[in-house]
């Protein structure tokens, strides 16, 4: 009894011991981690800084109008050609305009259209030419407006505006005359032969080319006309290639619908492949009730929409589109 006794307090002391062995082991390995050979997981770093904002669309309103500057019985702006000038400036600055197209023109009233854009406008002008057969032979002359003999052609204006960034640089960094295929002259009558007036824009980045194609009574099935639509979409490709969204418009002396004699082909299936119309499916009339004057963009520009205006100074509506440019065309 005596010897049971003696051991109790040795086992309670025992107890007690490894009680305070185990909770000084814890408290140490609370202190100091184990040290093994398992990887640290890392946290991603959360990012503060806000995503960048994507770059600003440029806005641009681009016009096209056959002011029939020539036609002395058609169009009473053959006689006007001051009133003519002045409906221009006026239309440009109802529109907002960046960019003017404009066929039959006549040089003389190019001072006054100066005058009326304003001096931050830079005009193109260029001259057309006209081929006749005479003794058998085939000639060519210049283009004149009306007895006076003033240059006859088309213009492609630009206002210094829309290059932004450009600073106190011209807004045109190029401007080119481009020949289109035309009618052989038939007989002594002198034939218009056709042509496009191209710019290139400093900043943003833009080519915009007008055009006045064939009439029907020139080429009844619509086969120089189609040929005429892909000299344009060649020079439109040949801009993107460059890095340049491009838009070409102007009097095309054709309908939506018209196709070539002969061919399921629409006259501007070249141009309809790789841009799109600015009416956007609503085919306004442009001369009397049919619609033959037409604004296309390629890639890197959104059409917002367009409109025909009266005119009353020429036998065309003028035709005004809105765009969202691309500032990048690279990104477009």
């Amino acid at each position: 009894m005596a010897a049971k006794r003696s051991r109790a307090p040795l086992l309670v002391v025992l107890a007690l011991a490894g009680s305070l062995i185990g909770a000084m082991g814890a408290t140490a390995a609370a202190r100091w981690p184990v040290d093994d050979d398992r990887p640290a997981i890392a946290v991603p770093a959360q990012s503060t800084s806000p995503a960048p904002a994507p770059p600003a669309l440029v806005p641009l309103t681009v016009l096209t109008w056959n002011a029939c500057a020539n036609a002395r019985q058609r169009c009473p702006a053959a006689t006007r050609h001051r009133e003519l000038a002045a409906a221009i400036g006026q239309a440009a600055r109802n529109r907002s305009a960046d960019v003017l197209l404009l066929q039959e023109m006549c040089a003389d009233l190019l001072p006054a259209l100066g005058s009326s854009l304003g001096a931050d406008w830079k005009v193109d002008f260029r001259q057309a030419t006209t081929a006749a057969v005479r003794r058998g032979t085939r000639v060519s002359r210049p283009a004149t407006c009306g007895a006076d003999g003033g240059r006859y052609g088309q213009a492609v204006a630009v206002r210094a505006a829309v290059a932004r960034g450009a600073g106190a640089a011209s807004p045109v960094q190029a401007s080119w005359l481009v020949q289109l295929p035309s009618p052989e002259p038939r007989n002594s009558s002198w034939m218009e032969q056709r042509f496009a007036v191209c710019v290139r824009l400093r900043a943003p980045r833009l080519q915009v080319c007008g055009a006045h194609l064939s009439t029907p009574e020139q080429d009844p099935d619509g086969g120089i006309r189609a040929a005429q639509a892909a000299r344009l979409a060649a020079e439109a490709r040949r801009g993107r290639a460059r890095g340049n969204p491009t838009i070409v418009g102007g009097d095309l002396n054709t309908t939506p619908a018209a196709t070539v004699t002969g061919r399921r082909q629409l006259v501007l299936q070249p141009l309809y492949d790789q841009s799109v119309d600015c009416d956007l499916g609503r085919m306004q009339a442009t001369f009397g009730t049919i619609k033959i004057d037409y604004l296309f963009s390629g890639p890197g520009i959104k059409p917002l929409g367009c409109e025909a205006i009266q005119a009353p100074l020429s036998d065309h509506r003028m035709l005004a589109a809105r765009y969202d440019l691309h500032p990048n065309p690279t990104g477009a």
